[in-house]
C-alpha cells in the first residue's frame, strides 16, 4: 500500500526551476543579483522538498521573491566567553544563492558579499572581525533559503526514513552528496538539512567538515511571514560549533531579525 504523503508529493506540480539554468528572467539594471527562478518550468516529485516549499510560503511566494532585505541585530560569542553586539542588514537573493551583509560601525562601513562560492569585502583600514564572518554567511544563506537549495539539481539528495531528535524534537536528515563542482577550500562540501517530521520545515542544517572548515551547525526558529512577500523566514538563527558527528559543542553567532521585512519584486502569494 502506498504512502498517502508519497502519493501527494508525486502529483503536485510546483513551477519552481533551478538556479544555474539557461533560461533565467532578465536581472534587473539596479541589482542584477535580484532576479526570480528560470522561466522553464519543472515538476518536483519528491514529497519532502514540495512540503518544504508548502511550510515556508508556498511556490508563488518563492517564485516572486527575488530579494529579502532584513535589518537584524547579531550578537557574536567569543572565545573568552565575551559577547558583542552589531547591527547588520542582509539582502538575500534565493534564486541567485547569494547574500550580502552591510553593517555601518564607528570604524567604518562593513560590506560582505557571498555569491554562489565567491567571497569579497570591502572593510574600512585596520578592520578586525573577530567570527568567521565567510562560513557564517553559508550558514545564513542556506537556512533562510533552505526550499530554494532543496531544488538546485547539481546536488544529490538523499532522504533518510529514520528520523532522529535534535532539541527533542523529531527530523528526517536529507544528506546532500555535493555542493558545487567549483568548490573552494572553505566551502562547505557536505551539508546535512533535516526536516520537521511535524512542520516539514528544514530548520536546521548541519555543515559537516570540509577542508579550512571546522563543522557548524544552524537552526532557525519562530518562523513568521516576510513583510507582504508570503515567504516564511526564522526570525531568529544560532550557529554552532559542532564536533565531526554533530553533537554541539558552543554556540558562536546569533541573529534576531527586525519585523517586518521586506522585499524587492512582486509580492503574489499562494
Amino acid at each position: 500500500m502506498f504512502n498517502h504523503s508519497i502519493i501527494w508529493g508525486l502529483v503536485l506540480l510546483i513551477t519552481f526551476v533551478v538556479t544555474g539554468c539557461q533560461e533565467q528572467q532578465k536581472p534587473p539594471a539596479g541589482d542584477p543579483l535580484a532576479y526570480g527562478p528560470p522561466v522553464k518550468e519543472i515538476v518536483v516529485t519528491d514529497a519532502f522538498i514540495s512540503k518544504a516549499i508548502t511550510a515556508t510560503g508556498g511556490s508563488k511566494a518563492w517564485a516572486n521573491a527575488k530579494k529579502l532585505e532584513l535589518d537584524c541585530v547579531v550578537t557574536c560569542y567569543n572565545k573568552d566567553g565575551s559577547s558583542y553586539f552589531t547591527q547588520q542588514h542582509h539582502d538575500i537573493y534565493p534564486w541567485s544563492n547569494a547574500i550580502r551583509i552591510s553593517s555601518v560601525e564607528p570604524r567604518g562601513k562593513f560590506v560582505w558579499l557571498l555569491s554562489k562560492d565567491s567571497f569579497s569585502a570591502e572593510l574600512p583600514e585596520k578592520a578586525y572581525i573577530q567570527y568567521d564572518i565567510r562560513n557564517t554567511m553559508y550558514a545564513i544563506r542556506y537556512i533562510t533559503t533552505a526550499s530554494v537549495r532543496l531544488l538546485d539539481k547539481s546536488v544529490g539528495l538523499a532522504k533518510e526514513n529514520k528520523p532522529v531528535k535534535i532539541e527533542g524534537l523529531w527530523h528526517y536528515p536529507i544528506r546532500c552528496s555535493t555542493l558545487s563542482s567549483q568548490a573552494t577550500g572553505n566551502e562547505p562540501r557536505r551539508v546535512v538539512f533535516y526536516q520537521s517530521k511535524d512542520t516539514y520545515l528544514i530548520d536546521t542544517v548541519r555543515f559537516v567538515s570540509a577542508a579550512g572548515m571546522k563543522p557548524i551547525m544552524v537552526r532557525g526558529y519562530d518562523y513568521h511571514q516576510v513583510g507582504e512577500t508570503g515567504v516564511l523566514l526564522p526570525a531568529r538563527i544560532e550557529v554552532f560549533k559542532t564536533s565531526s558527528l554533530g553533537v554541539v559543542q558552543k554556540r558562536l553567532l546569533e541573529v534576531d531579525y527586525h519585523s517586518p521585512c521586506s522585499t524587492a519584486g512582486p509580492t503574489e502569494s499562494e
